[in-house]
């Protein structure tokens, strides 16, 4: 049983989705981590899947082909502890009976964390 806070009004959705490609045998799928402001768990759940469902247009790409965005559905939901500002908690995952060095193996060096693997330039 998860605990939720009886004032929690915040929760991150993992939103799935799959874009198949006309006339390609596979398809790319995406995982959103999406805020969703509710009151209760079952509201943020409700809103969490209206989310995922908005948006799914079909469009082409620039291959000059059909993509069919589909919603799968979610794949988490986590209630968020605390008010959020900067350097709140979001989410946390809990490892049991981890032996030695083996904690160190889940840190990655600067270089491979996502935010500095962009391809694209940001331009603020």
């Amino acid at each position: 049983m998860v605990y939720i806070p009886i004032d929690a009004e915040w929760y991150l959705a993992e939103i799935v989705e799959r874009f198949n490609v006309q006339e390609e045998p596979s398809s790319t799928v995406q995982v959103n981590f999406v805020l969703v402001r509710a009151a209760t768990p079952k509201k943020a759940f409700e809103k969490a899947t209206a989310f995922g469902k908005v948006g799914k247009e079909p469009y082409t790409n620039s291959d000059g082909k059909i993509v069919t965005p589909e919603y799968l559905g979610l794949r988490n939901l986590h209630v968020i502890y605390e008010p959020l500002e900067d350097g709140s908690e979001i989410v946390y995952e809990r490892y049991e009976d981890v032996i030695g060095s083996d904690a160190m193996k889940m840190v990655r060096p600067k270089s491979e964390l996502n935010v500095f693997r962009v391809t694209t330039l940001r331009v603020d």
